[in-house]
């Protein structure tokens, strides 16, 4: 008993000496591998797979864990206690997959640590942060922290007793966290997202490079639609009376069809006149056409045979 006594008092000795030195013992600015190992598992088992794995494969871990660099550079480090635990916002999924889809391997890399501050903070803590700044891993971003307070649901009638909560809503950078508490380690809080931080902003537009406006050229295009088409072109008027314009045989005055029209080479370009019908009525040439070859039931159809001055007609009868 005497024995553990003098350990003990040796053992708590040492360790006051240490602490009282100017260069003692500090707080190191990382966590241990064992707590690493429960962070992640805790993710997973929340749903943030895909952000678990982008820790343990980025050099997001090498700045978390406790290696020899980042031991040997806490010795600059400020002496407030609170700057040596970490706040993790992890973002979802599906979100964390398009950018790793769409980006660099460095601005995936940078936006995962715009994700953490290097400070640990509990949801009770957050939600009393009206609206705050908070530093982040990336030296040129910081994050800010704004909370709204939402009016609880009535209560059920059995319990009207019960006194009412507010709910007070915390979002950083107009993300809202929907799930406090992921993983609460003595150095480190996780808290679940309902999106993604993002490095891109709104566009700065300088003087030099002006914002080029596509409202003239819509106007253009309607302009162009409210314009009056062309006419479009005349037809010639065609002759439905069912005589060709072509010479019609002398001992009748009239064409029963359609004779083709020759054009010598020299006159391609001129059109051929059209001879009139005659001094005939329509009545008279159907008069000498009964008395030629009878009363006629069908229409006159077009030759098909010429031999000399012979016209051959066909005729329909019913």
């Amino acid at each position: 008993m005497a024995t553990k006594i003098v350990t003990l008092t040796l053992t708590l000795g040492v360790v006051i000496l240490l602490l009282s030195l100017p260069g003692g013992v500090k707080p190191v600015h990382c966590i241990s591998s064992g707590d690493m190992e429960s962070m992640l598992s805790a993710l997973r088992a929340r749903g943030y797979n895909l952000f678990s794995n982008a820790i343990a494969t980025s050099d997001l871990q090498l700045d978390l864990l406790c290696t020899h660099s980042n031991s040997n550079s806490n010795d600059n480090a400020s002496n407030d206690n609170d700057d040596y635990f970490f706040t993790i916002f992890a973002p979802t999924d599906s979100a964390l997959f398009a950018l790793d889809m769409t980006q660099t391997a460095p601005f995936f890399t940078d936006t995962l640590r715009l994700h953490v501050v290097p400070k640990r903070l509990s949801f009770s803590q957050l939600q009393r942060l009206s609206s705050a700044n908070l530093r982040t891993l990336l030296p040129s971003r910081d994050l800010h922290v704004t909370t709204r307070h939402l009016s609880p649901p009535p209560p059920p009638p059995r319990n009207h007793h019960n006194r009412r909560r507010r709910v007070v809503v915390v979002s950083v950078d107009e993300i809202e966290v929907v799930f406090p508490g992921v993983y609460y380690g003595r150095y480190v809080a996780v808290h679940g997202l309902n999106g993604i931080l993002t490095l891109r902003g709104p566009p700065q537009y300088s003087s030099s490079s002006p914002v080029r406006s596509v409202l003239p050229q819509r106007t253009n295009i309607c302009s162009n639609s409210n314009r009056t088409a062309p006419p479009p072109p005349q037809q010639p008027p065609q002759d439905f009376c069912g005589y060709s314009p072509a010479n019609s045989p002398s001992y009748l005055g009239v064409s029963p069809g359609l004779a083709p029209t020759i054009q010598s080479p020299e006159s391609e370009n001129t059109a051929s006149p059209s001879p009139s019908i005659g001094n005939y009525g329509q009545d008279d040439q159907d008069h000498q056409l009964g008395e030629l070859y009878g009363p006629l039931d069908g229409e006159i159809l077009e030759p098909s045979h010429v031999s000399g001055s012979e016209l051959l007609f066909f005729e329909s009868r019913t």
